[in-house]
Order: C-alpha cells, then sequence, then structure tokens
C-alpha cells in the first residue's frame, strides 16, 4: 500500500481499505483504531543493521501495518523573504514526525546547504542549514520510527475525509503487547478484508528500486508463515514468549530452499532479508548458482523481468548506454560503503547466455575519477562483447 503504486498519489494508498469498509456499511465508529501489528514476531529492524541508515528510506523500520514504505518524503523551500526560516512539507501530510526547523533563508547568492538527522528510536527530525532566496526547493526523505503509528493515521485521515465519524483515539498494539494482552479471534467479526497485489508486481519495484524494506518484508512474511505451519502441525503448542522471531524463522526456511539448489552453507552467511547488514556474506559462486536455478524456475519469466536492465530502468537506467550490454543485461546491483556488487544474466555477441556475479569489496581505484561502479560497468560490458575466438 504505497504510492508507488498508485503514481505518487499518497492520497489513494489506503484506498482500499476504505473502499473495503465503506462496502461492509461503515459509516461510523464508535470507539478507536486499533493498529494490531502483531502478526511479525520480533525488533522492527534487520539483524546487525546500522544505526546510521536507519533514518534513511533503504533502512526503515518494517511492521506488519506498513504504508508508503514507512517513510516521509520530505520537500524544504526556501521562505518568502531572507532571515526567514525555510518551510518544511512532509507527503503524506501527517503528526507522526515533529520537524525542528533550524534553517535560515539566505540571500540570492547564498549557500545551499540542508541536512536532516532524525536520532535512532525518535519521530523528531532536525532539518539544518539554508537555501537561497528564491532557489529551488530541497528534496529528501526520512524513514519513520514505530510505522504502524503511521498506518492507523492515515487511515483514520482517510476515512474522516471521506464521511466516517471516528470517535475513539487512535493506538497501535505490536507482539509484545499481545503477550500481555492475547486477542480473542473467536470474539471478533471480520467485517472485510483487502487483498495484496500478486507478487509479481511488487517483485519489479524491489529489484529496480532496490527497496530493502520490501525485502525484509518478503522474508518476514515466510519466516511467519512456517512458524504458524509449524505450530498447527505441533497442535499449536508453541509459547509466544519464547519462540523464534519471524526473521529468524524466514532465515530458516531460505537456507533450506538454497540448500535444495545444492549451495554449500558456508558459502552463504545472512542474518536478514535484505543485504543492509554488513554481516551478510556470499560467495559469487553462491548467487550464480542461484541464478542459473530461478533460469528454470516456473517463475523465471517473472523473476527475468523483474531485474533492472542495463541503460532502460531502475537502479541500472542510466549505466552501460550505447554499449552492447545497454538492453541486454538484466542485473541487480549492490552498493554499501567500499561494497558494489552487479548480478544477472547477459548474452554474448555470439549469442551465448551467461550468468554472472561481480562483487567488490574495498576496492580502491587507481585512478582518482576511476570507480567501483565504473569497473563493474567495464567487465559486463566486455562479457556482452565476447566473441568465442576473438582476440
Amino acid at each position: 500500500m504505497a504510492a508507488r503504486f498508485n503514481e505518487g498519489d499518497h492520497r489513494r494508498s489506503l484506498l482500499p481499505v476504505y473502499r473495503a469498509l465503506k462496502g461492509a456499511g461503515v459509516k461510523r465508529i464508535s470507539g478507536a483504531i486499533i493498529g494490531d501489528e502483531s502478526y511479525f514476531h520480533g525488533p522492527p529492524l534487520g539483524n546487525d543493521w546500522a544505526w546510521d541508515d536507519l533514518q534513511e528510506y533503504y533502512g526503515a523500520e518494517s511492521s506488519a501495518l506498513t504504508v508508503d514504505d514507512n517513510v516521509i518524503d520530505v520537500t524544504v523551500m526556501p521562505g518568502k523573504r531572507e532571515g526567514e526560516l525555510c518551510r518544511i512539507v512532509g507527503k503524506p501530510e501527517n503528526s507522526v514526525l515533529h520537524y525542528i526547523n533550524r534553517t535560515t533563508t539566505g540571500g540570492p547568492d547564498s549557500e545551499r546547504r540542508i541536512r536532516l538527522h532524525r536520532p535512532v528510536g525518535e519521530n523528531r527530525v532536525f532539518v539544518e542549514g539554508g537555501l537561497p532566496l528564491g532557489g529551488d526547493p530541497h528534496f529528501d526523505a526520512v524513514a519513520v520510527h514505530d510505522p504502524a503509528r503511521l498506518f492507523v493515521e492515515q487511515l483514520e485521515r482517510l476515512l474522516k475525509e471521506r464521511g466516517v465519524r471516528v470517535s475513539g483515539r487512535t493506538g497501535t498494539v505490536d507482539w509484545r503487547g499481545r503477550l500481555e494482552a492475547p486477542l480473542d479471534l473467536e470474539g471478533l467479526n471480520e467485517i472485510a478484508i483487502v487483498k495484496s497485489r500478486p507478487f509479481s508486481e511488487i517483485l519489479p519495484v524491489m529489484m529496480k528500486r532496490s527497496q530493502n524494506l520490501y525485502a525484509q518484508l518478503f522474508l518476514l512474511q515466510v519466516g511467519e508463515a512456517a512458524v504458524q505451519f509449524d505450530g498447527e502441525a505441533d497442535g499449536g503448542a508453541v509459547d509466544p514468549a519464547f519462540r523464534v522471531t519471524s526473521e529468524a524463522a524466514g532465515l530458516t526456511e531460505l537456507g533450506r530452499f538454497l540448500g535444495e539448489l545444492g549451495i554449500a552453507e558456508r558459502d552463504v552467511m545472512l542474518r536478514e532479508g535484505s543485504g543492509l547488514s554488513r554481516a551478510c556474506l556470499i560467495k559469487p559462486s553462491a548467487t550464480v548458482r542461484l541464478l542459473q536455478h530461478m533460469r528454470k524456475h516456473e517463475a523465471a519469466t517473472a523473476f527475468l523481468e523483474a531485474l533492472p536492465v542495463a541503460g532502460r530502468d531502475g537502479t541500472l537506467r542510466w549505466r552501460m548506454k550505447g554499449t552492447k550490454a545497454e538492453g541486454n543485461v538484466r542485473a541487480k546491483s549492490g552498493t554499501l560503503r567500499h561494497v558494489s556488487a552487479l548480478s544477472g544474466y547477459l548474452e554474448t555477441a555470439d549469442g551465448e547466455p551467461l550468468a554472472f556475479a561481480i562483487m567488490l569489496n574495498h576496492f580502491r581505484h587507481p585512478d582518482p575519477e576511476g570507480s567501483a561502479r565504473a569497473e563493474l560497468d567495464r567487465i559486463a560490458v566486455l562479457l556482452a562483447e565476447f566473441k568465442e575466438g576473438a582476440d
């Protein structure tokens, strides 16, 4: 449920929920709206995520109630007069984030510099710096803490805009809260349901735009489904206070899947679902084996079409243009500080299909103007140009 699936319109993200409630005849809510995110068990952050990634869109907290990627798009605009505070606008409109405005509108030729900082575990955002009078806005994004609050607030706002009266205050409850106050599902009535978009529509967004949150949510979903299945198989004898986290269960299922592909356990060490953690380690050979398997998988076409295409879209849109790799290389990029990777498929000049994985760790280019990314692209282009027997 995100603006990126609705032509950038945040107001449409939760429309399916409103329509489902309207279809059920809901015109007034005499009590509170409680956002129950207890489906996932465990912390909202992936194992070993670095603290300085957590305010960024690629380090957003995960939640069973996720809306608009759990991120607020922030626009900072110069004031109308020199010396005034800059104006700050967040989309979607919300009261979850609170801005501490420490900016200044400078003269027309003043320095343009804006910095945003959200302390870990808070929803205060310090906005510092300044913009020149009459200058262009500064665009940024900030991940929210406790994203379920954003979900229920946005839902309440939408319902009220559409004429549904809400008497009580919104609230949230997570898996720890449910340990203290277990939910009696037998005493509740389901009045509406909203089905997800198909996985084939979500996967390209995750892969082409490198959306870490979706990758982590998929892992949690798989893990929780496995836990519930095992619990049913054991007669439901799972102590919720001591059961494994959704993330740990997901990693177990992922390890099982990779083992079925013949990938040795020593070749893959994963700690979470997105690869944001520096404790995630994988050999290029294991990645190639996965790519080979997916070419024969029943979902091979959907998987291939989800990958960014060199010179065309996603994270490779501006890369390898005007080369044999453009429109040919379909690959997932991977970037951390001092780490660059590119893995996927291409055809050589002879028409031979290749699966490849290139990973550069702690790479320092001898040319000050060079980069690891440029080297990855150069290797991919060489593979695309390769001809059997050529010099």
